[in-house]
């Protein structure tokens, strides 16, 4: 773009439409034709220009006036028909700047309107601006639109524009015969009804009425209930189409907030209609042997550390019926490898540690069951004292309230070979729970941190008493 003296004061026609109705897209672009375009310069007001525009194949020719000056051109340029973008170089003006002279755009799917920037260098002189030979950088936008018939303006000499160039619809295909009012037409939107030629033109006189769960949409009524997103028409939407929860199966009603649900997520309880939706509660909460999976709370896959074999672990305990507070443990382990002190965690970090869990199983029902499980809790103080105590070679713990679960020690010991780590719990008490009644070899039973995968476990398929209220075993 210039702005040279040879073009005068700018005076501008004021395009105030240059966007027709959207019409169907063409298989590719063409834009030959005449065209009307308004550019926008970083002066007060707009320069209008006249484009001739011929197109072959991806060779895009322009010729071009600026307020009724000489044409300037041809210049050649390219285009993609496919995308309608194009690129028209400029020559070089009397100063150069970054960026090549030339003008780039793009052209709507139908190819009746085009926008763009218009890039051109040229030196002015400014006085007001203390500038007497100085090189401007004009980037200027521009919109511009098609003469002719088929614009969707009724340009002069038109009877009507429908904005095609296709007969028998409102509008002859050489835009000159006008369609008598409320004949029916159509005008390729299928979400309006009645739709009817008034001025040449076609328009909708109303909307498509879907059933309930369908939205209009380029296929017409879609149905769209289930898909969890509130679509207009919608009072809800709980991403499925069932009755009986929180929404309707046709998305018409929602149930009432704070109707119990199920939001299908084991791992969540106390789940609550909210707004349509299903919400989920607080956390499902195991039992620290267990962790929350596709069944809910079980037993998850551990690679512990097993006892030195030979009866080097040892289990008793005793559950007398009727006498929770005679309930009594005792178990003990040695190492089959290393033991490092950081195997153990932080048990007395203060105030949470590192928890440490007893867990026993059996073999009920032929899957290995969760049948006890007893834990010392990190940090804390068990009276005027911390519970956890570290030693030269580990960690001891002591609680003669036996609270939470009823241990009352246990014993965390290092170790550089196999042999050498020791690990023992003790637990009485009524906050003991154990099982009062036989168990099912192989019994297991481990002892697990609450923040990392490391274990230690024994393993007892042989115990020598399991009559439901004893039970006592060497480790295999």
């Amino acid at each position: 773009m210039t702005t040279s003296p040879r073009f005068g004061i700018a005076i501008t026609m004021l395009l105030t439409s240059l966007l027709p109705s959207p019409m169907p897209a063409r298989a590719s672009v063409d834009l030959t034709g005449m065209w009307a375009v308004m550019v926008q310069t970083p002066f007060p007001m707009p320069v209008d220009a006249e484009w001739t525009l011929v197109q072959s194949g991806t060779q895009l020719t322009l010729t071009y006036t600026l307020l009724g000056g000489d044409p300037e051109g041809p210049y050649v340029g390219t285009i993609d028909p496919g995308t309608g973008e194009f690129s028209i170089p400029l020559p070089d003006s009397d100063c150069t700047g970054s960026t090549p002279n030339g003008i780039t755009g793009s052209a709507s799917p139908d190819g009746h309107t085009v926008s763009g920037t218009w890039t051109y260098y040229q030196v002015l002189t400014l006085p007001a601006l203390g500038c007497f030979s100085c090189c401007f950088s004009l980037l200027d936008s521009y919109t511009g639109m098609l003469l002719g018939c088929g614009n969707g303006v009724v340009d002069d000499g038109e009877t009507c524009d429908d904005g095609n160039e296709t007969g028998g619809d409102c509008c002859s295909m050489d835009c000159q015969v006008a369609a008598v009012d409320g004949t029916s037409c159509t005008d390729g939107d299928v979400c309006t009804t009645g739709d009817a030629c008034a001025a040449g033109s076609c328009t909708g006189t109303g909307e498509l009425e879907c059933n309930p769960g369908e939205v209009c949409g380029p296929s017409g009524c879609e149905f769209v209930c289930g898909n969890g997103v509130l679509d207009a028409g919608e009072a809800c939407d709980d991403g499925n189409l069932d009755a009986g929860d929180c929404c309707s199966s046709l998305c018409e009603t929602a149930t009432p907030d704070g109707t119990s649900c199920t939001d299908d997520d084991v791992c969540t309880s106390d789940d609550q209609c909210t707004a349509g939706s299903c919400v989920p509660g607080a956390p499902l909460v195991c039992d620290p042997c267990e962790v929350c999976g596709t069944n809910g709370c079980e037993l998850p896959a551990l690679s512990c550390q097993p006892a030195l074999a030979g009866g080097k672990a040892k289990l008793t305990f005793k559950a007398p019926a009727g006498s929770p507070s005679k309930n009594k443990l005792t178990w003990s382990w040695r190492s089959s490898a290393a033991v490092a002190l950081e195997d153990f965690g932080d048990p007395g970090s203060t105030p949470s540690g590192t928890d440490l869990t007893l867990c026993m199983l059996d073999q009920a029902g032929g899957v290995p069951t969760l049948r006890a499980s007893a834990t010392a809790p990190g940090g804390g103080f068990c009276g005027a004292r911390p519970c956890w105590t570290w030693r030269s070679k580990g960690y001891s713990y002591k609680d003669s309230s036996a609270t939470p679960d009823g241990i009352v020690g246990m014993q965390l010991g290092t170790g550089s070979a196999a042999g050498q780590g020791k690990l023992s719990v003790k637990a009485k008490g009524e906050n003991l729970e154990l099982p009062g009644e036989m168990l099912t070899p192989p019994v297991v039973v481990r002892v697990i941190r609450n923040d990392a995968p490391t274990c230690w476990e024994a393993t007892y398929s042989a115990p020598t008493v399991n009559d439901g209220v004893s039970f006592k075993a060497k480790s295999d």
